[in-house]
């Protein structure tokens, strides 16, 4: 019973193995990572209910060590420590994929296979013919056959796209490809002449590697719709080494990195392609760690390189630890993505020899005692875990009715998704811009054709609905931008429909300037909110620290002109009129915009002035745009708003 057991078991992990890279639902927001997250955690609880009652039916406990065991214990350690005392969101922290969540389960799910996989040539087999797979399924959809074989009327329609892949990314299958590809070329190697049958069908399985590996590269090399938008390594550096200053042991936090990225990039980015992005990916994963985790974790990490270089040099196995070495490679070169970070733990789990063993019996009714453990631990998880992959499916939901303009449908899924996981930041900011669209849309098309007193109150609802969930998000991470960029957007549509909306939203914008200092784009909306409210002088400085921040940006120029314009400092609008003229295309609708408007200004100055020709190229052409005016009040009296402790003093709290 025991051996069957033991093969019983060895087949449900290496069916996993094999479903987690592929797996994906469209149930969720994210089809695909947040899906092999919640997957792999099924893989450890049901591998832990298998370990439990093997125990029982031994009646002995017994744990096997590995050489990679207590480095990657360090590790699990340093992302607990960084989630506990750094994490602003720790339940994000642990829920989202690539997170102290993910850490955890690929460091069981590796003790499982250490202690409870017998042949753990299954396993291996089981991550190739997955990658295999994702091989043929990438050729297939290279060749169309996808738009072909799936009608646009599936539910599967998303999959006819030749881009799509059940990975979620090119990036994540090239990786898990090229990770297994070393491991099959030296089984080929070992066994090309004890059978030769085996090895040609091994030979052919490497030709399929190579075709799916080379398409996926393919499509995200440069100029490619699929390409993939990298941190510069330079940048990344920056970030870790400001990240060192400020939280040296323990980082910012697990996926946490995007608030490291907004505080701490260099200014130098800004004069990138992709500046107006928010990245939330290192250049690679040692920058990745280093960033959230800290010393620590970056050094439990090289920890675990230092022991793996140490076994390979005294076994001497290093053509079994080919794919192993090349994850690291991956780890050192790419971005983090969660199908480079299973293969390598697999990978470990697989080529790692465990020797020493912990055998402790466990007579009559104690063996019940491993079993019993995992129940209760796991089992509140589970229930937690079941409630946030709910709310999930509502968000989902509440998007799909936005999508069919279904204002009601998107309300009421939001609400019931917050109540399933009221800690995650993406539904509170959503919820907070639904009651807001709502509250504009009652104000501007009455349901009786003019307000009565109940859609004033509707409105007055709303618009406090709005408010608190902005507030909740920026409380969920204060250490995020975005969130405080929300509050302020919210805060100036009320301006004039809500009293002392315009100070809220001015300290809500510079607490997301004090989170993203060299962000042009955040500097106009602040500049234009000065600007809209008349407070020109202000509105200038902010507008000169926004072409400060990025020379070759048109519309801070733009807007700089139209502030001194305002101001009646026509010299110094005509100036940087000229500069705006200097940064758009000649041909463009822009150009034609911003040439009128200096020759106005040059009817101002005392003497005409030649005007320059455009010079911008035409891949970075933008729309210029002043500052929005204030929303016109609709609701009389004005809503009040509840006084609160302004956005500044809610954060040092």
């Amino acid at each position: 019973m025991i051996i069957k057991n033991l093969k019983l078991t060895t087949i449900i992990l290496a069916i996993f193995t094999f479903l987690i890279p592929l797996f994906f639902l469209p149930l969720t927001v994210d089809f695909y990572d947040f899906n092999k997250n919640y997957l792999l955690w099924l893989a450890v609880v049901v591998g832990f209910l298998l370990w439990g009652i093997k125990i029982v039916r031994e009646q002995k406990l017994e744990i096997k060590s590995s050489p990679f065991f207590l480095p990657l214990v360090f590790w699990v350690i340093a992302g607990v420590l960084s989630t506990i005392f750094s994490s602003p969101n720790k339940i994000e922290a642990l829920l989202l994929p690539n997170g102290l969540g993910t850490l955890i389960g690929l460091f069981l799910f590796y003790f499982l296979i250490s202690n409870i996989v017998e042949d753990r040539q299954k396993i291996f087999w089981a991550l190739t013919a997955s990658a295999i797979f994702l091989s043929l399924l990438t050729i297939y959809q290279f060749f169309g056959l996808g738009e072909t074989l799936i009608p646009t009327s599936s539910p599967l329609a998303f999959a006819r796209e030749k881009t799509w892949t059940p990975v979620g990314s090119f990036l994540g299958v090239g990786s898990l490809i090229l990770v297994v590809l070393p491991s099959l070329f030296f089984w080929l190697f070992k066994n090309f002449q004890k059978n030769p049958l085996k090895s040609a069908i091994a030979g052919l399985l490497v030709l399929i590697l190579l075709g799916g590996g080379g398409l996926a590269v393919y499509q995200i090399i440069p100029g490619k719709p699929t390409s993939l938008i990298l941190l510069p390594y330079s940048s990344s550096w920056a970030i870790a080494v400001e990240t060192l200053k400020q939280k040296p042991l323990l980082g910012v936090g697990p996926v946490n990195f995007i608030s490291a990225f907004n505080r701490f990039r260099p200014v130098s980015f800004n004069q990138t392609d992709f500046w107006n992005l928010r990245l939330g990916l290192a250049s690679n994963f040692l920058f990745q760690i280093w960033t959230e985790l800290g010393l620590i974790g970056l050094g439990a990490f090289v920890f675990l390189l230092f022991s793996l270089i140490k076994y390979i040099k005294k076994s001497k196995r290093i053509l079994e630890f080919a794919g192993v070495i090349i994850a690291i490679l991956g780890l050192l070169l790419l971005p983090q993505n969660f199908s480079l970070l299973f293969a390598f733990f697999i990978l470990l789990a697989c080529a790692s020899e465990t020797k020493e063993k912990l055998t402790l019996g466990l007579p009559g009714n104690f063996c019940w005692l491993p079993l019993s453990g995992v129940i209760l631990i796991f089992s509140p998880l589970v229930w937690f875990a079941a409630r946030a992959y709910e709310g999930e499916i509502y968000f989902k939901k509440s998007l799909d009715a936005l999508n069919k303009n279904d204002g009601l449908g998107t309300y009421n899924s939001q609400i019931k998704a917050i109540e399933k996981n009221p800690y995650r930041v993406d539904f509170r900011l959503s919820y907070s811009q639904t009651n807001l669209a709502l509250a504009n849309s009652i104000a501007t098309n009455p349901p009786s054709g003019q307000l009565t007193d109940q859609d004033r109150n509707n409105i007055s609802q709303l618009v406090q609905q709005a408010v608190r969930e902005s507030r909740a998000a920026t409380a969920l991470n204060p250490t995020n931008a975005i969130v405080w960029e929300n509050l302020a957007q919210v805060y100036r549509q009320l301006i004039n429909f809500a009293q002392g909306a315009d100070q809220w939203a001015i300290a809500a914008y510079q607490q997301a300037v004090v989170n993203d200092p060299i962000n042009p784009r955040l500097r106009i909306d602040l500049g234009g909110l000065f600007y809209a409210l008349g407070n020109y002088d202000e509105a200038q400085k902010i507008f000169r620290i926004t072409v400060e921040l990025k020379p070759d940006y048109a519309n801070g120029w733009y807007n700089l002109a139209a502030a001194y314009r305002e101001d009646k400092k026509y010299q110094q609008a005509y100036q940087s009129m000229q500069q705006t003229l200097a940064l758009v295309p000649a041909d463009s609708a822009d150009w034609q915009k911003a040439k009128q408007e200096l020759d106005e200004l040059a009817k101002k100055l005392p003497s005409p002035t030649p005007t320059p020709t455009g010079t911008q190229p035409e891949e970075q052409q933008e729309q210029l745009s002043k500052p929005e005016p204030l929303p016109s009040p609709v609701v009389q009296p004005p809503i009040e708003l509840p006084e609160e402790p302004t956005p500044e003093e809610e954060n040092q709290q």
